[in-house]
């Protein structure tokens, strides 16, 4: 195959590529690459290789300048280590009002329990890192003060509850 220094979109899905190792002579071949697909964003139309260990990761090492996998934005599938270590940190040192304090059982379910098996990865090595790191640090901090918000308003409305029984 020669090269295609101006290539930016590759679709391949549906052509039984059945490894990811199966594309180890695309990246000298396609350097501008910015979205790759071998599936569909819905999962539809997978090449064998999807289905293989660490696929995604495989192949964001492989295509450094990718900005869509299969459909998604690389960011999105993206975060740091040590972002990883400050969220468990946070979610493990986050206390569930008890169900006698909020006076229901139902509502003593932590919010933050919703971001269980969230698993983030280092995002590949590009001008767009810092960027997707800085809003992802945003989206973070945002989601933190709406729990702590929404645990207060949980904890106002039990005792209010309370207070007028």
């Amino acid at each position: 195959m020669d090269r295609l220094p101006a290539l930016k979109r590759l679709y391949l899905q549906g052509n039984e590529i059945a490894s990811v190792s199966d594309l180890v002579m695309l990246p000298s071949k396609v350097p501008r690459l910015e979205r790759l697909s071998l599936q569909n964003a819905d999962g539809s139309d997978a090449n064998p290789a999807c289905s293989g260990h660490r696929y995604r990761e495989r192949l964001l090492k492989m295509f450094p300048g990718l900005t869509h996998l299969d459909g998604v934005p690389v960011h999105s599938m993206h975060g740091t280590a040590d972002l990883i270590v400050s969220l468990e940190a946070d979610l493990s040192s986050t206390k569930k009002p008890s169900s006698a304090a909020t006076g229901d059982a139902s509502a003593s379910a932590n919010i933050a329990d919703w971001l269980d098996g969230v698993s983030l990865s280092p995002p590949p090595q590009d001008d767009t890192g810092p960027v997707a790191l800085d809003e992802l640090q945003d989206a973070v901090a945002a989601a933190k003060q709406l729990v702590q918000k929404s645990e207060s308003v949980l904890l106002s409305s039990s005792n209010n509850a309370t207070t007028t029984s």
